[in-house]
């Protein structure tokens, strides 16, 4: 998932990926940092039991 999201987004900087869970969500702008990066591999373990 992070894969995708870096290369989605390093090809223009204002690109957003928007993650929706139910209600729960996390939007990432630009080249995600490595923080960002972190973020979106927190919020997807938080569901992988429901998968």
């Amino acid at each position: 998932m992070t894969t995708a999201i870096n290369e989605w987004c390093s090809r223009e900087r204002h690109r957003k990926v928007r993650i929706t869970r139910g209600d729960a969500e996390l939007e990432i702008t630009g080249n995600p940092t490595a923080d960002q990066q972190q973020l979106v591999r927190e919020f997807m373990e938080k569901f992988e039991d429901d998968a």
